[in-house]
């Protein structure tokens, strides 16, 4: 490879597929007497620390959370504290939603059954150009069908219902413009937060979401119960979360078996 690290084991695989295919065909039609690729062996690389160096910036720390939600608090030259936005986020990393799907949550949204709140995801949040205007507008469905969901909401989440429920549509409603929150606008508030904290991880909305995940894999939930949760059918990311985060608990409990 240019870095001089030589190239990943998923491009090697790629690039040994095509050539070795070719010879197989020549050897096949009596072109050739042998196929070289078959006696090529490869020294393949041990990946295990890069996938998990990987993994562990898809989702915060306790400590990257609390400095997060303390940035937006700080008053800053132009610019007052956000706590609406603080709720917002503290919102997606109570109820692992989306961005479009929490923005696009309306006060009749929420549901109390047996003295049990709920928020009912049913549209996202989209965002129209009218008239040189934008636009946010809440579609009349979700992102797929695994997302027409019932989420519990823990007390943190409840709290933060009570003190929106005033409002006569929406929950969320930006404090600078009066209107929905733009998912983009929360990703680039994000991102200055975490150039300013030197944060060596892309911040951006999703990343609540994964932590979400992260957290739930920590306390034992079943991982059919966390996709439903989040409303994935079927989710690679969760999965590699959910997977790295157990793994690392089985490594910690060894650890501590063998300090008996």
């Amino acid at each position: 490879g240019k870095d001089g690290k030589g190239y990943a084991n998923d491009t090697v695989k790629v690039r040994k597929c095509f050539p070795a295919l070719a010879y197989s065909l020549g050897v096949s039609q009596g072109l050739l007497k042998n196929n070289p690729f078959e006696d090529l062996k490869i020294d393949w690389k041990d990946e295990f620390a890069k996938k998990k160096k990987r993994m562990e910036v898809k989702f915060l720390t306790d400590d990257e959370y609390q400095l997060i939600l303390a940035d937006c608090m700080k008053t800053r030259s132009g610019h007052p504290p956000a706590p609406d936005i603080r709720d917002l986020l503290v919102w997606m990393y109570e109820t692992g939603m989306r961005i479009g799907e929490a923005v696009a949550l309306q006060v009749s949204d929420i549901i109390v059954k047996d003295g049990k709140y709920y928020a009912q995801v049913t549209g996202t949040i989209e965002v129209h150009s009218e008239n040189g205007h934008v636009v946010l507008k809440k579609s009349v469905k979700p992102k797929s069908e695994s997302s027409w969901r019932e989420i519990y909401l823990p007390k943190k989440a409840v709290d933060i219902y009570k003190k929106y429920s005033n409002h006569s549509d929406f929950l969320f409603i930006n404090q600078r413009t009066n209107k929905p929150f733009n998912p983009t606008m929360v990703d680039q508030y994000l991102k200055h937060i975490g150039e300013r904290n030197n944060m060596h991880k892309e911040i951006s909305s999703h990343i609540f979401r994964h932590t979400h995940v992260s957290k739930l894999a920590e306390k034992g939930v079943p991982i059919e119960l966390i996709t439903r949760r989040v409303g994935h059918s079927n989710s690679k990311i969760t999965k590699e979360i959910y997977l790295h985060v157990t793994q690392k608990m089985q490594n910690e409990f060894e650890n501590e078996i063998e300090d008996l």
